[in-house]
């Protein structure tokens, strides 16, 4: 990962057992954290079902996201569309493995949720932000399997976080951000477009099959744990695009909620995305 070479060649013999790619994951987690990366949260990956044939994967896999690879963006309250450079994580678009861009919801936390239910998820959220995460291949032409691709820190390269609105009404949090809409265009053209049910059926479902997932697991380190101030971000309302240099990316992102859903969840309406390459 840090010198944006693949760990393994295109022929060779595939990686198949999750316990397996879990204990390689976590070697390397010791080895970020030894060497100083903190983990701030989590990403999931693989939660939009439609994309499962397309990587010859069945189930959602998760990955910690590192201070080193997190950048939020600083824009103002009243801004309507948020400028995100890639520049500010000190990583420039040649530092990662086939890179590729995926729109995402991404919430942090104001405490760990006791439980997977959809009700103690929401209300653990203390914000919700739109963001753009950067995904790369460990492995030549994007091919791989779920395995290998849990094995490879979930394929996380970078999360680029847009401005965050405060949740003021955590029992419409899930049924909000279910109803969010998002088109993706590239140098003027439409790329792809989505919505917030493509994750598992909403970004707090996600969340919460997250929770569920670290829940069967043995003990992490306490610096990996859930707790106040982590991150999640919940996985991709499109296919990841490939990204290339000098493409200059942008988002639309509304809402289809009921205005009774709408009024009064969160702080501020979710902003769109702009990133130059």
């Amino acid at each position: 990962m840090d010198r944006a070479q693949f760990a393994a060649p295109a022929e060779r013999e595939r990686l198949q057992d999750l316990g397996e790619a879990q204990q390689i994951q976590s070697a390397v987690n010791a080895l970020r954290m030894a060497r100083g990366d903190q983990p701030v949260g989590f990403k999931i990956g693989f939660t939009n079902r439609s994309l499962w044939p397309l990587y010859n994967v069945s189930h959602p896999i998760w990955a910690p996201v590192w201070d080193r690879t997190v950048y939020q963006s600083d824009a103002g309250p009243s801004v309507q569309i948020a400028d995100l450079d890639m520049k500010a994580i000190g990583k420039p678009l040649s530092a990662f493995n086939l890179p590729r861009l995926e729109p995402e919801i991404v919430l942090g936390l104001r405490r760990a949720p006791a439980s997977s239910s959809l009700g103690e998820v929401a209300d653990s959220v203390e914000w919700v932000a739109h963001g753009f995460e950067i995904v790369q291949s460990a492995y030549p032409d994007w091919s791989f399997t779920a395995a290998e691709s849990f094995a490879a820190q979930g394929l996380h390269g970078a999360l680029l976080i847009g401005p965050r609105r405060k949740v003021l009404d955590h029992r419409r949090l899930a049924a909000l951000l279910s109803a969010v809409r998002l088109n993706m265009t590239c140098d003027g053209d439409v790329i792809a477009d989505g919505d917030g049910t493509a994750v598992l059926d909403g970004p707090i479902q996600a969340f919460a099959h997250l929770v569920e997932m670290l829940g069967q697991q043995p003990p992490m380190p306490v610096p990996l744990q859930l707790g106040p101030g982590s991150i999640i971000t919940t996985g991709t309302l499109t296919d990841a695009q490939p990204l290339l240099p000098g493409q200059h990316w942008q988002t639309g992102i509304s809402s289809s909620a009921t205005p009774e859903v709408a009024a009064g969840t969160l702080e501020a309406p979710l902003v769109d995305l702009r990133l130059v390459t």
